[in-house]
């Protein structure tokens, strides 16, 4: 520990640095933060406390996150993604509604997929599965996102395997039956829809 003048103890923290995507998030301890759209495809320095983390890029700092003790969340600021043009925002946001439509898991699949950032962009993962919806039908795709779903497994590759009738050998859980949709009732974390309607709405840089 090193000790400011005042003679109290400076807090002890890492330093690990992470790739920003181009939805303009990073990832640490399987948890998803934003920082300010500006910085999106950049690498940053995380200071990282108990209660905190500081970001930092080209030593400024740019943001503060409270550190989050769960896991797999999505952490935004709605503020890094403000004074972006509208005209891609509004675009975006079509995105999202025609995903939604699919059917009444589409919402809790498109919160999966944000999720599961290894698989692609969010935004890119979810015009291929509107792209299924056109080959195969709105009923057929939703039919499989209830599957896919109901075992935690969120990617396009995913709905297309399930569509294709095809088994992948390491995937045994494709074998299981595909369970049966009673309702549109379908219990998830609870999430303003905002925060991945902005997600959408992050352009290409």
């Amino acid at each position: 520990k090193n000790a400011r003048r005042s003679g109290q103890p400076v807090e002890v923290f890492g330093r690990v640095t992470r790739v920003v995507r181009k939805d303009a998030t990073f990832t640490f301890e399987t948890n998803q933060y934003s920082v300010p759209h500006t910085h999106a495809r950049s690498r940053v320095t995380l200071h990282v406390f108990a209660d905190r983390l500081e970001v930092y890029a080209n030593n400024e700092c740019i943001c503060v996150h409270r550190r989050s003790g769960e896991r797999g969340q999505l952490i935004l600021d709605e503020g890094h993604y403000q004074a972006r043009p509208q005209g891609p925002r509004k675009r975006r946001s079509t995105l999202q509604a025609r995903f939604e439509d699919l059917g009444p898991v589409a919402p809790a699949y498109l919160r999966g997929l944000a999720r599961e950032r290894g698989n692609g962009g969010l935004r890119e993962q979810a015009q291929k599965i509107l792209l299924l919806a056109e080959i195969h039908g709105k009923e057929a795709v939703h039919a499989a996102m209830v599957r896919a779903h109901h075992f935690g497994s969120y990617s396009y590759a995913t709905i297309r395997r399930i569509l294709e009738g095809r088994v992948l050998p390491d995937d045994p859980r494709a074998l299981l039956p595909v369970p049966s949709y009673t309702g549109p009732t379908v219990k998830v974390q609870q999430r303003s829809l905002d925060e991945y309607s902005r997600l959408l709405e992050v352009s290409d840089l």
